[in-house]
Formats: structure tokens, C-alpha cells, sequence
């Protein structure tokens, strides 16, 4: 009763906005605006099972934002979920922005909206009674794939640099098992994050930091299972080992051996790996000696991942890790922190040795 309740608020928010009005008229991209598509999902679930679970979650979000930051919520609907002007990338970003402030509202956080000076402002300050604040900077995904492009001419136009991710989704899927697209996707990642946050401009000085990747989405098929260094897991009548790269990304080092997705340990050869070229994001490097971010958290249906930087300026403690781990749906398995940054990297420096020697046993 109360999803179906929350299900009118929300239909009432777009018909007060005229949405279906602006829509047709002002959209001439092929894609569905976001919201339209969450109220299609849950009108009909049965026609799009795989998406449920994003729009129910979603939805609880809007609602609880609505309800308990209205001013803030009053104008992100007006100036940007309203945003007719694009290909949606706008209220992607915000419905990612909804979602992490539902998190940490529901985690107990006294969280401040940052007034937005300039684009080098951070979105949220979670404010804990006695402790220094933690600022956070939401960083939402969006689609870019090949067939997307032959729809749209929006992505045939240079962008200026956004807090938008471009993902691939012919990499992101792991169904070829070649080892290019695992080095590919490595790359984009890197290069995508470094060129909007290389310098973490959207920081305060200071304070913690924190990178919030929201990966929520009826689109991007990343589980949190992604952010482990390597996984194994059954595959029809063999088992097959392999890699996201998102580990890779932020903890890597250059040289350290990565593996293809879908490779068979039983048949594998030297040239199912490929060497990484580059230092992972949180390494410091000549280029960029300093770290601003304390650490980032990936944010899935299914739960939150953290990554904490040993290498960055402000380093977490354990006043701050006791309240990270409290953050609804935290998942500590998948978790990289420690009370001691030392810690860490001892784990990284093991779990890169661990791939090697995977490889030195390879024939």
C-alpha cells in the first residue's frame, strides 16, 4: 500500500510539471526520460523485471528526500530532473544526487547541502556530532554504447567535461571473454574519472573527501561482485576466472597481470594476460603527488563498497571508518579499509602478487 501510495506522489510530482507534455514535445532523443521509465516499471513490472528493483529503490528515495530536505528537493526537480534539454544526462545525475542523500539520511548522518559556489563545490557535508565532517561528491554513470550513438546525434557532439562516467556497455558485460575489452574498460574508467577528477577540484581542504560512484541503474549491468580483484564462479559445465577492473583501476600498479574475464584456468595460456600500464587512481604519481580523495564508495541496489586511499592527504580514521561502516547496506567483504593505511597496502601489495603468481603458474 505504501509503494503504490508513493507511486501517486510521484505521478502527481510529473503531471504538476506537465511532464508528458514536455516530453514529446521537447525531447528528440530516442531514450525514455528516466522518471517516465521508473513509472512504466513499476505500472508494469512484469514487462521489465530486471529494472524493479532499481525503480522500487528509487522511488523510496524521491520520497524520503521529498520529505525531508523539500527545499533542496523543490529545486533539483525544477532545474534539473525537469531538464529537457539533453539526453537525460542531467537527471541522471540527480536521481544519483536522490539516492545518495536518501543513504545517508537513512544512515543517520546530519547531512548539509553544500551551497554551490562553483562546479568545484562537493554535493553533500555528513556532519557527525564531535568529528569532522565528511564531504561527498556524487559521480553518476551514464550510458554510451555503439547503438546508442547510431540513435542519437547527442553523442556525436564533443562534451565539455561533466561529473557524468562513460561507461561502455559492450565492455562493462563480460560476455566475450576477450581480453581487450577488460584493458579497455580499465582505461575508460581511469581516464573518465581522472579527466573530471583528476585534481579532486570538488573537495574541501582539510576534511575527508569522498568520491560517491553511484552505479544504480535499470541500465549499467555492474554488480557489486565487480569491484573484487578477481572472481571465479561456475560457467555451464567449467569454471572460469576473471576480472572487472574497477580494483584494478584505483589500486593497481603498472606491470601487475591481469587476467581476461571468462578464462578457464584449465586452458589458459601466457596471452590470456595482459599487463596493466598505468598506476592505479589513488597511487600518487610525478603528475598528481598529492591525493585529495580519503576514499570512494560504490553505491549498488544490493549494497555499498569502500575503497579507502592509504596514499591520500586525509586519511581516514577510525572515528570516521566506525561511522563509514554504519552507512545503510555497508558491505565489508567486499570492502577495502583498515584502522591502518599500513594495512591496505600490505593487502594490495599481496593481492597483486596473488595475480602473479597465477600467471607464473600458467604454462
Amino acid at each position: 500500500m505504501i509503494e503504490i501510495d508513493n507511486l501517486d506522489i510521484l505521478k502527481e510530482l510529473v503531471k504538476k510539471n506537465e511532464f508528458e507534455k514536455k516530453v514529446f514535445a521537447k525531447n528528440k532523443s530516442y531514450r525514455k526520460h528516466p522518471v517516465k521509465k521508473i513509472i512504466g516499471t513499476l505500472e508494469n513490472p512484469k514487462l521489465r523485471p530486471g529494472s524493479l528493483k532499481y525503480a522500487k529503490y528509487t522511488l523510496r528515495a524521491i520520497i524520503n528526500v521529498k520529505n525531508t530536505k523539500n527545499d533542496w528537493f523543490k529545486r533539483i526537480w525544477e532545474e534539473r530532473i525537469m531538464d529537457f534539454n539533453d539526453n537525460f544526462n542531467n537527471v541522471i545525475g540527480a536521481l544519483g544526487e536522490i539516492r545518495t542523500l536518501y543513504r545517508l539520511i537513512n544512515s543517520n548522518f546530519n547531512v548539509n547541502i553544500v551551497k554551490k559556489d562553483s562546479d568545484k563545490s562537493p554535493d553533500f557535508e555528513a556532519c557527525c556530532k564531535e568529528d569532522k565532517s565528511i564531504f561527498i561528491e556524487v559521480f553518476t554513470p551514464r550510458i554510451k554504447n555503439e547503438e546508442e550513438q547510431k540513435k542519437s546525434s547527442l553523442f556525436q557532439q564533443e562534451k565539455k567535461s561533466t561529473s557524468l562516467l562513460d561507461i561502455y556497455t559492450e565492455i562493462i558485460r563480460p560476455t566475450t571473454g576477450e581480453t581487450e575489452n577488460i584493458i579497455h574498460f580499465i582505461g575508460r574508467l581511469r581516464n573518465r574519472i581522472v579527466s573530471n577528477k583528476k585534481y579532486a577540484k570538488q573537495t574541501i581542504d582539510g576534511n575527508y573527501n569522498i568520491l560517491w560512484v553511484d552505479l544504480i541503474s535499470d541500465e549499467l549491468n555492474i554488480k557489486k561482485e565487480a569491484t573484487k580483484p578477481y572472481v571465479s564462479k561456475k560457467f555451464k559445465n567449467n569454471y572460469i576466472t576473471g576480472n572487472f577492473g574497477l580494483w584494478q583501476s584505483f589500486y593497481g600498479e603498472p606491470k601487475m597481470k591481469i587476467i581476461k574475464d571468462r578464462t578457464s584456468l584449465k586452458y589458459a595460456q601466457r596471452r590470456d594476460f595482459k599487463e596493466l600500464d598505468k598506476p592505479g587512481y589513488f597511487r600518487p604519481t610525478n603528475e598528481n603527488p598529492s591525493h585529495k580523495w580519503s576514499g570512494v564508495i560504490f553505491a549498488f541496489t544490493t549494497g555499498i563498497v569502500l575503497y579507502q586511499n592509504p596514499w591520500a592527504n586525509i586519511k581516514l580514521d577510525i572515528k570516521t571508518l566506525k561511522r563509514m561502516i554504519r552507512i545503510e547496506d555497508f558491505n565489508a567483504e567486499y570492502s577495502w579499509f583498515s584502522v591502518n593505511n599500513e594495512n591496505i597496502k600490505r593487502k594490495i601489495k599481496l593481492t597483486i602478487n596473488e595475480c602473479e603468481e597465477i600467471y607464473n603458474l600458467i604454462l
